[in-house]
């Protein structure tokens, strides 16, 4: 096989986890308002399990990046992505709020750890390539959400309950995990990204950082309550209410798509620049209409 097409395999099957991890975010998010309601929960008490999928991620990103070291990218990434169809599943099997928030830690774990391994192995089919396809692959999980918010839009439209719901997801998720495996690109682990070097941490990198969480603030807000507030504050139909992230994942997709060709000609600081301040204008608007609507209640 050239080395053309077994590079164009490996990039299939990185752009394949990509999809796969926004997918399972995706599903969780549609079916929330049915899980919140059949535990009957208050805003409070969903905030609370909610915050154990951060939790859960933090813990597996700042783990995993010694196992990427140790193990390469793709012994990491492929067992994580099978592990994800499975623990999407435990929410639905949730009787309380505590077995609510533990099943969502183990969620925010797994996919901690595979955001981390699957961008490490992204990093390294973009070296092979010799150009900037990052932005895209971020477009592929912006398109995942998508397809997992409709198909879980459908589903509640449908009357299934969240059971059915991610089973059905999970089994997929996990089938095309192992289709995915035998594609992977496996870097040798003294080549995986991730390692560190002894002099501390880079210049810029605190910032960098802040401004991740900026961005994963905005992100996790449409993720976490966009379904919520469509279903309870706007009255919308279970499968509408799905519409909210669904519509969040095309315009991330959209950016994304854009991301590379406008970093070459803007170059990146800029672009943040630029980009940053449309996020902040879009995020004070919906502030603005949850504002209005509290008043008006």
């Amino acid at each position: 096989m050239s080395g053309r097409r077994v590079l164009l395999r490996e990039r299939t099957a990185v752009y394949l986890l990509f999809f796969l991890a926004g997918a399972a975010i995706g599903t969780w998010t549609a079916r929330i308002p049915a899980i919140k309601e059949r535990l009957g929960l208050g805003d409070g008490q969903l905030s609370l399990a909610l915050l154990a999928i951060a939790a859960g991620s933090v813990l597996g990103m700042t783990v995993v990046g010694r196992l990427v070291d140790r193990h390469g990218s793709a012994r990491v990434m492929i067992p994580a992505a099978l592990a994800q169809g499975v623990v999407l599943v435990l929410p639905a099997h949730a009787w309380d709020l505590a077995s609510l928030a533990g099943a969502l830690l183990l969620f925010g774990v797994v996919h901690g750890v595979l955001d981390v391994s699957m961008n490490a192995n992204a990093v390294q089919v973009e070296r092979a390539l010799g150009r900037p396809v990052m932005s895209s692959f971020h477009a592929v999980f912006s398109v995942g959400g998508f397809a997992g918010a409709s198909t879980g839009g459908l589903f509640a439209h449908a009357g299934l309950t969240p059971a059915v719901t991610f089973w059905s997801a999970g089994a997929v998720i996990a089938a095309l995990a192992v289709w995915a495996a035998r594609w992977a690109l496996r870097p040798a682990p003294e080549q995986a990204d991730g390692a560190r070097g002894r002099a501390g941490l880079p210049k810029g990198i605190v910032f960098l950082g802040v401004l991740a969480f900026c961005c994963l603030v905005g992100e996790g807000a449409a993720a976490d309550w966009s379904s919520v507030y469509l279903s309870e504050d706007l009255a919308a139909a279970p499968g509408v209410a799905a519409a909210g992230y669904a519509a969040f994942s095309i315009m991330m997709t959209a950016g994304r798509l854009a991301g590379d060709r406008l970093a070459a000609r803007f170059g990146p600081v800029p672009l943040v620049r630029c980009c940053g301040l449309l996020a902040a204008a879009g995020l004070g608007l919906a502030l603005a209409r949850v504002a209005r609507n509290l008043r008006g209640s």
